[in-house]
């Protein structure tokens, strides 16, 4: 990643997402409610877990970021602005 900060951002993230998930599933299945994970975020973590996803895959490969962005330009920018903030906030 070139930085040992943003390593260690985006390791914590998948614990986070998996710890997360799994909590989640194990009260649920306790339950017997719906099984569905996407239900057990909120509004902003999903906004946040979607900014730092695609923030991961441009680091890992920012080609594919630009193929799906190719009618957005701008769209690049903004998540290279997402990443930078990473190690601000």
């Amino acid at each position: 990643m070139g930085d040992q900060k943003y390593s260690e951002y985006f390791e914590s993230l998948m614990y986070r997402l998996v710890l997360h998930g799994e909590s989640y599933m194990e009260e649920r299945i306790k339950n017997l409610h719906e099984f569905n994970f996407f239900y057990t975020m909120s509004e902003v973590h999903k906004m946040r877990t979607a900014k730092d996803v695609l923030c991961l895959i441009n680091v890992l490969n920012k080609q594919h970021i630009k193929a799906h962005f190719h009618d957005r330009p701008d769209a690049i920018e903004v998540i290279n602005s997402w990443y930078n903030d990473i190690i601000s906030n």
